[in-house]
């Protein structure tokens, strides 16, 4: 497990979602408007980790953020342990991250409260 997979992973289990829409999975985060930098910066890791674009945009009138279908970003997920459906009952913290060592865990928890803080 590398950083940069670690916060990507936090950024899931804080925010993102994965989900089947018919047949079709896709993953998305998603926020205000005012979060575009937040954004930015999330698909500039998907594109350093997964060599991927995930180019963030207007979502609706008052919410900015990804929501992709690509099956790299979403394989990363599956592969990491994620299953579609509502978050209550699917997330919670990998025993891989908390088995790694104290930078994983730290770049892990800065994906995980980076929004509480842009």
């Amino acid at each position: 497990m590398n950083e940069k997979e670690a916060e990507l992973i936090g950024m899931h289990v804080g925010d993102g979602t994965l989900y089947l829409a018919g047949k079709t999975l896709v993953w998305e985060m998603r926020g205000s408007i005012h979060e575009q930098e937040y954004y930015q910066y999330v698909s500039q890791l998907i594109k350093d980790l997964l060599q991927v674009e995930a180019k963030p945009k207007y979502r609706g009138p008052n919410s900015y953020g990804i929501q992709t279908t690509n099956k790299v970003i979403s394989k990363f997920f599956i592969d990491n342990g994620f299953k579609p459906g509502k978050k209550v009952y699917t997330v919670s913290i990998p025993d891989y991250i908390k088995d790694s060592s104290n930078e994983v865990k730290r770049v892990f928890v800065r994906g995980y409260l980076i929004r509480m803080v842009v």
